[in-house]
């Protein structure tokens, strides 16, 4: 699944640098961000983001291509993840032609979750955790924005706000504590549990590009 997803998204983006090309004029853009991630506004819920959108200009107002980077996810008060996203980023500049103008973005995509450590969870000398794996997700980001332009004619300042989706899947072996009555003892034991996290953020970015 996600290979399909990776080679779909090279080969949609493929096929617009393709047809641009063919229609004549062919601009580079970039825009390089970084953000904050929050669930409920609390600190210790924060995530972070740095994406980076390299891409081409279809029209004055059209921006087109792939955007990637890491993150960092606080999913609860037990989990964090690294994710690794790689998407379809698209750009609308409502006044390109201003100094400062409004614009929106879509990224969509899939977050993997190679970065992340399969180690044991180890707590008090006890291991809590084990056999510990992970899969990625889909992942959506629809913003609205603000760009000045600084300096040189192409190159500008952004800040945007919107939501962040991340779904990512975790599957371990739990360590748990029952009562044996006839023994009258408390038991350890590991029963395996999949625990799909579907994580949507508030987020709020600032970045720079050309």
């Amino acid at each position: 699944m996600k290979k399909f997803i990776v080679i779909l998204v090279l080969c949609f983006v493929g096929n617009s640098f393709s047809l641009h090309a063919q229609m004549g004029k062919r601009t580079y853009v970039n825009q390089t961000e970084i953000g904050l991630m929050n669930y409920g506004f609390i600190p210790i819920q924060n995530s972070y983001s740095f994406l980076t959108m390299h891409g081409l200009k279809l029209t004055e107002s059209w921006e087109l291509g792939l955007s990637s980077g890491v993150e960092k996810y606080t999913a609860d008060e037990y989990e964090k993840f690294w994710v690794l996203p790689v998407n379809v980023a698209g750009r609308f500049i409502l006044n390109p032609h201003k100094r400062t103008t409004f614009y929106s973005g879509l990224d969509a995509g899939y977050g993997f979750a190679g970065l992340n450590s399969t180690a044991d969870k180890v707590w008090n000398n006890t291991v809590t955790e084990k056999d510990r794996s992970f899969e990625g997700g889909l992942r959506f980001h629809p913003h609205l924005g603000w760009r000045w332009k600084v300096g040189a004619e192409r190159t500008f300042i952004s800040l945007s706000i919107g939501y962040q989706f991340q779904q990512i899947k975790l599957e371990r072996s739990k360590l748990r504590t029952v009562f044996d009555g006839s023994m009258n003892n408390n038991l350890d034991n590991y029963y395996h549990e999949r625990v799909t996290y579907n994580m949507g953020r508030a987020v709020v970015k600032v970045g720079m590009g050309f």
